[in-house]
């Protein structure tokens, strides 16, 4: 008997079914069927890359081989076309790929036919993320004495992948300076021979890519020591030799807190660099009017010592401030200042402090001014003020944001609001640090692409050096008037890096989130931030009295309301 053929005809562009059969068969052989769009290829989009595609999952009778055609496509109403002699699995980022996003034409074949399916797209291809840039600096662990084996760390760099390290040891003076390169000494580790005695040792790290070469130095050890330290007791101290106080570490550092103890561990040793045990150590702040001295204490066999101070009111936190303590260690049996007691004076940097709980009292009024109310020349009324810090979009400026800066510093809490937002055409603002910081996240390419966004809309979006004091709350204006992807887990992924970013640049502040529910849930869907993040809720006509609910499950602080000519808002 003849063969029958059976020809189902799709008006989906991205597949089609041909079965051809016996007609004395009793089953149909199945063709390949896409069980959905494929993932977007996996790669980090800058010249020079690989992406890799992804086939996504198929039906149908097996073996199933597949095909791949990568295409080029526009990023406004997308129209994509072929890349000439890209049909591998994989493909090398092109200079003729920048500004395009891409998708992979897969099609998916077996012996009863073949589909063909479309890839999700990428995110915009960028240039080559350039030289290498240091992003930690290279480091040295280990004993600076002879014999005893020094160990370099690179640091971290970004840039175009891949980056090499190389290594290059240098001798230096008992300061760290006029520094030599050591002949041979080129590899990770180094071991200090007698000819360093008395000097002090770096590395020089040099991480090359393709497109360059760039070195950085390690930090100077500390002078290179003959013989192993020694541990000695303080009744084998006696003139004249003489008590050292040669470290100390402080923590936190800096300090934010009035609340929390200040940690204090200091090391004692003598001149021959012996660490000594029960030297009785003090501290003093300086004022005394900033903090608490500390208990008088021995120190242990290893000439380490722990103290405590304890914040007073009056401790200034602020950028730009110090506290300083003045050390001193004795003999149990001498005088306070006399044989071979010493002292030394140290500091440790403040910063200002980050909000615990909510600063704003309830009921309380005030404003939130930007871009719209340059006009003005002074404060629009009493209360506190919310200042926006761009001009209603990401990556803009408010031309008088230090005016009206100034009169919220005068009503504390300081507070700033940002417009936020994601569009693809946004993404060539996107920083170095910010896509090496994504590049750590575990995400999808589109994915950390988002995150870089808003990481790079918050670490521009504040003047720098920040205004003094800084900001202690930051809001991001999370609404529909701004731009956003139908994508929410772009969006909330942007968001993401907003939070991170922010805590970078100002890591005092408090980051709450403007929104409401309706305006959450169309823009990040189910993604809700920390329930400690803070809401500012914009009223609508017919809400009930009061404060309206939280749309994220944060604790709502603000309302806001309309005004005649500028926007209101009320403490919650």
């Amino acid at each position: 008997m003849g063969k029958l053929t059976v020809v189902i005809a799709s008006t989906c562009a991205a597949a089609a079914l041909v079965v051809t059969a016996s007609a004395s068969a009793t089953t149909l052989a199945a063709s390949p069927v896409s069980s959905g769009q494929p993932p977007p290829p996996t790669g980090v989009l800058s010249v020079g890359s690989t992406l890799t595609a992804q086939t996504g999952s198929w039906s149908g009778d097996t073996p199933i081989s597949f095909a791949y055609q990568w295409q080029d496509c526009t990023v406004a109403n997308p129209t994509c076309t072929n890349i000439a002699g890209a049909t591998a699995s994989t493909y090398v980022l092109a200079t003729t790929d920048t500004g395009f996003e891409l998708r992979v034409e897969i099609t998916a074949t077996n012996d009863a036919g073949s589909a063909q399916a479309n890839s999700n797209l990428t995110g915009v291809v960028t240039t080559a993320l350039g030289a290498p840039v240091g992003v930690v600096a290279p480091s040295i662990s280990g004993t600076a004495q002879v014999g005893a084996t020094l160990t370099a760390s690179a640091g971290t760099w970004s840039g175009q992948q891949p980056i090499t390290e190389t290594y290059a040891w240098q001798r230096c003076d008992a300061t760290g300076a006029n520094c030599l390169a050591i002949s041979g000494a080129t590899s990770a580790t180094y071991v200090p021979v007698s000819g360093d005695a008395g000097a002090t040792l770096r590395v020089v790290v040099s991480a090359t890519n393709t497109l360059g070469s760039v070195s950085a130095s390690s930090a100077a050890t500390g002078v290179v020591s003959t013989v192993a330290v020694k541990e000695i007791a303080i009744g084998s101290v006696s003139l004249p030799d003489r008590l050292v106080i040669d470290k100390e570490q402080f923590t936190p550092d800096p300090v934010r807190s009035r609340t929390a103890p200040i940690t204090l561990r200091v090391h004692v040793s003598d001149t021959g660099g012996n660490s000594v045990g029960g030297a009785l150590v003090y501290a003093l702040p300086v004022p005394s009017s900033w903090a608490a001295p500390s208990t008088e204490l021995a120190t242990s066999a290893d000439g380490w010592v722990t103290l405590e101070l304890e914040p007073k009111a009056a401790l200034p936190l602020a950028s730009g401030n110090d506290l300083d303590v003045f050390l001193r260690a004795r003999k149990p049996s001498e005088p306070l200042l006399a044989g071979v007691s010493t002292r030394r004076l140290v500091a440790v940097p403040l910063a200002a402090a980050k909000l615990v709980g909510d600063p704003y009292t309830s009921t309380t009024k005030g404003f939130d001014v930007s871009f719209p109310n340059c006009g003005r020349s002074s404060a629009p009324g009493t209360g506190f003020y919310i200042v926006g810090a761009n001009d209603g979009r990401p990556f803009t400026t408010n031309p008088c944001f230090a005016r009206e800066y100034a009169w919220a510093q005068d009503r504390p809490p300081a507070a700033v609001y940002v417009n936020t937002g994601y569009q693809r055409q946004l993404l060539r603002h996107i920083t170095a640090a910010c896509r090496a910081r994504a590049a750590a996240e575990d995400r999808t390419v589109g994915a950390g692409q988002a995150f870089a966004l808003g990481c790079s809309e918050a670490t521009t979006a504040l003047p720098s050096p920040l205004p003094s004091p800084a900001p202690s709350v930051i809001w991001l204006d999370v609404e529909p008037s701004n731009p956003w992807s139908s994508n929410k887990e772009l969006n909330a992924a942007t968001v993401q890096g907003l939070i991170a970013g922010f805590a970078v640049t100002d890591p005092a502040a408090v980051v709450g989130i403007y929104s409401r529910s309706s305006w959450w849930n169309e823009i990040a869907g189910g993604w809700r931030p920390a329930a400690s993040t803070p809401e500012w809720i914009p009223r609508a006509t017919g809400d009930p009295p009061g404060c309206p609910a939280s749309f994220a499950a944060g604790a709502v602080w603000l309302s806001q309301g309309g005004g005649a000519s500028i926007d209101t808002d009320t403490a919650c």
